[in-house]
């Protein structure tokens, strides 16, 4: 497979994503509000609720009025418990989404998809990987592992999703200080998606076809959270220039 076009698992499957990760994360998080958040520095879990809170409230006003939500946010929203704050926009969130036609055409920041469907995916990354990051502190402050897999369709899809929108593109203008100038591919549970890496641009195609210098592969959980700097590059396999992917990684934090 070459083509670039977004691919979406369906609809429901995000829907369902959600839902659970929302309360996964509550779950994890409350009873270890004020314990830092170790993925993201200078957060505590209060913070990382905050923070989820506002996304989907974000997002439940620009999918109801297809435009960016200006002022935003709105100073009458009630943040003083994060947990009701966290649980109550996931049930608006979950509300509109069950409201929305995803193909109808919004509001979103990604010039190359102008529908609600982008947010339904969106979402359901944001909420995976902030998922994470509750698990992460529960474990740090508790001692007990609490990280859980992503679902493999969901992290596959992920790994799509973060490589074509936060990634790939032009890089021209920005302070690149990790320029990286090579060809990589990420490859996990028979995807492949290969990255011709400069420090103007970085082209992603989902291709496996040419032999390339250095190849990451893992299972797609390991993968995709490696990316977003939420998981070991020792937890995956390198094929080739261990510290190009070391570098990739510090290249990926930039964006």
């Amino acid at each position: 497979m070459t083509s670039n076009e977004t691919i979406y698992l369906p609809w429901d499957r995000y829907v369902e994503t959600i839902s659970a990760d929302t309360d996964r994360l509550l779950e994890v998080a409350a009873p270890v509000l004020g314990a830092e958040v170790p993925s993201c520095p200078g957060w505590d879990v209060d913070d990382l609720l905050d923070h989820v809170g506002h996304v989907y409230l974000h997002k439940v006003a620009a999918m109801r009025s297809g435009e960016s939500p200006d002022p935003w946010p709105p100073p009458d929203l009630d943040t003083t418990d994060p947990v009701r704050f966290v649980r109550e926009a996931g049930e608006a969130l979950l509300r509109e989404l069950g409201q929305q036609d995803p193909y109808a055409e919004g509001w979103t920041w990604y010039d190359a998809d102008q529908t609600n469907g982008f947010w339904f995916r969106r979402m359901a990354q944001e909420i995976a990987i902030h998922r994470v990051d509750g698990e992460l502190a529960h474990g740090a402050a508790t001692g007990e592992p609490s990280v859980t897999p992503i679902p493999e369709d969901i992290a596959l899809d992920g790994i799509d999703e973060y490589l074509h929108l936060f990634v790939g593109g032009s890089w021209e203008g920005e302070d690149v200080g990790h320029p990286v100038d090579s060809t990589v591919r990420v490859a996990s549970t028979g995807r492949a998606w290969t990255l011709q890496v400069s420090g103007e641009r970085i082209d992603v195609t989902r291709t496996a076809e040419d032999e390339v210098p250095t190849e990451i592969t893992g299972s797609a959980h390991d993968v995709y959270v490696w990316l977003w700097g939420r998981g070991p590059l020792d937890a995956l396999s390198v094929f080739g220039d261990e510290d190009l992917a070391v570098e990739l990684r510090a290249r990926f934090a930039e964006a």
